[in-house]
């Protein structure tokens, strides 16, 4: 994964049970008071289910064009 994730976005995104919508990632991110700019990208997530947490980081690192945040 390029994308840098914080620890505290790494433990929202592992404590999803998967097959998650958005929305189920949302709250376990607010849950878990992530950093603005963190929820900034989880909000940014399109619309749909995601099958596994790599589906998400995944999807994280294209919104980020690859770059380590």
């Amino acid at each position: 994964m390029i994308m840098q994730m914080s620890a505290q976005m790494k433990e929202a995104l592992t404590d999803v049970d998967y097959p998650a919508k958005k929305d189920e990632i949302m709250g376990s991110a607010k849950a878990k008071n992530l950093p603005n700019q963190e929820m900034g990208m989880i909000q940014k997530l399109p619309e749909k289910e995601y099958s596994t947490m790599s589906e998400v980081t995944d999807e994280l690192d294209k919104m980020a064009g690859g770059k380590a945040m």
